[in-house]
C-alpha cells in the first residue's frame, strides 16, 4: 500500500510541475503577443525558466554578425555579463552544438562532458548541468536559450520539453517582429514612390 501512495503521490507532483509549466509557457506566450519589447520577452523568458525548473542560471545568447554569441538576457549571472559576454558558436562550443545539432543538448554533467568543451562561464561559476534548445529556426537560428544548474542533474523530457516550448514562443514572436519590420519597410518603399 505504501508503494501505490508514493508512486501516486509522485505521479501527482510530476503533473502539477507540468502544469505550472504549461501556464509559464500560456503567461509567455500572451506577453509575446502583448510587447514588441524583445529584451524584455528575453528577460521574462529565462527568469520563468529558473525559476520554475529551479536551477540558478539561465541564458539566452543571440547570434552576432560575425559568428560570435552574446549573452542577451540571463538570471544568476553577475552584474556586467549580460548584455556584454561573448562567445564563439563554432561546433567545439556547446552554443555551436546545440546549433548544429538540431535538437536539444542535454549535459548530466559538465566534468565528464565530451562532445565539446564547457563553456568558460560554466568553468568559471562551477555549472554541473544544463539544457541548451535553439531560438530560431533551422534554416536561420537566432540564438540559444538554456538552464543551468549548479548540482549534477538528470533533466526529465518534461524538462526538455519546457525549454522547447519557451524557445518556440520566443521563435514565433522574433518571426512576427521580423515580419512587421519588413511590412513597415515595403510600406515606407511605397509612399516613397
Amino acid at each position: 500500500i505504501s508503494r501505490d501512495v508514493t508512486t501516486r503521490r509522485a505521479a501527482e507532483a510530476s503533473l502539477a510541475r507540468r502544469e505550472r509549466q504549461q501556464e509559464a509557457v500560456a503567461e509567455l506566450g500572451l506577453l509575446a503577443l502583448r510587447t514588441a519589447d524583445l529584451d524584455a520577452l528575453l528577460r521574462r523568458a529565462t527568469a520563468i525558466l529558473s525559476g520554475r525548473l529551479e536551477v540558478q542560471f539561465s541564458t539566452a545568447v543571440e547570434i552576432q554578425p560575425d559568428g560570435s554569441t552574446l549573452l542577451r538576457a540571463g538570471v544568476g549571472w553577475p552584474d556586467g555579463l549580460v548584455g556584454e559576454y561573448r562567445c564563439g558558436s563554432d561546433v567545439s562550443t556547446l552554443t555551436g552544438f546545440t546549433l548544429r545539432g538540431r535538437g536539444p543538448t542535454v549535459v548530466d554533467d559538465y566534468g565528464t562532458e565530451t562532445r565539446f568543451t564547457p563553456p568558460q562561464l560554466s568553468e568559471t561559476f562551477q555549472v554541473r548541468s544544463g539544457v541548451t534548445v535553439v531560438i530560431g529556426r533551422d534554416d536561420a537560428p537566432y540564438g540559444v536559450l538554456g538552464v543551468h544548474s549548479l548540482i549534477p542533474r538528470r533533466f526529465t523530457p518534461d524538462d526538455v520539453s519546457f525549454v522547447q516550448a519557451v524557445a518556440h514562443v520566443l521563435t514565433e514572436a522574433i518571426s512576427r517582429q521580423g515580419a512587421e519590420r519588413s511590412l513597415a519597410e515595403h510600406a515606407r518603399s511605397l509612399a516613397q514612390l
